[in-house]
């Protein structure tokens, strides 16, 4: 009888032994995972954004101002809306208390002076004899940023192991304004 009891016990150490070792590795196998879809994750989101802006700026920069048979009223607002459109809905709503499209930038320089944005003040009323009312001159180069869009975590990290705000990625791309399309006289409004 004293025999079947001490294998009995040395069955429940041993029981107690393997959930013991159980979840001292099925802790750090989980947070590995979730640390690789994590990483994962935001480096698609931030190449898809890359993408997008990319894809605003090339439309941009050929003047294309119908985005899916609507007409935008202003060319800044056809830019955002090919963001949008190429972020998977990423910049519909709110991220980090802000309204999604205001992390979007689009800002026009002259080939003469790349270091401050053109504004319609400092244009000059008329080219060659024609009124000259817009931004977005050809010639000019149109750059459009995402600045410091907050990253969210799909797992809640709590506030004491992440210092400032967390993680945020910017994106931005440019290029040259082409010549207008065949009979446009003057480009649309920025």
């Amino acid at each position: 009888m004293l025999r079947s009891v001490s294998v009995v016990n040395g069955e429940r150490r041993r029981r107690g032994n393997a959930l013991v070792e159980f979840s001292l590795t099925w802790v750090p196998i989980m947070v590995l995972l979730f640390g690789l879809a994590d990483v994962s994750r935001m480096l698609f989101m931030r190449n898809m954004v890359e993408n997008a802006v990319r894809d605003a700026v090339r439309s941009a920069s050929t003047y294309q101002f119908d985005l899916d048979n609507s007409h935008c009223e202003s060319q800044t607002e056809c830019i955002k809306r090919v963001v949008r459109k190429g972020s998977l809905g990423l910049f519909n709503g709110t991220a980090g208390g802000r309204e999604a499209l205001d992390y979007i930038h689009v800002s026009y320089y002259s080939p003469d002076n790349l270091a401050v944005p053109l504004t319609q003040a400092q244009l000059p009323k008329s080219v060659n004899g024609v009124e000259v009312r817009y931004v977005n001159q050809p010639g000019n180069l149109v750059e459009v940023r995402v600045d410091n869009y907050p990253f969210q975590w799909l797992i809640p990290v709590p506030a004491g192991y992440l210092s400032g705000t967390g993680l945020t990625f910017s994106v931005a791309s440019s290029d040259v304004l082409q010549a207008l399309p065949t009979a446009q006289y003057r480009p649309p409004a920025p």
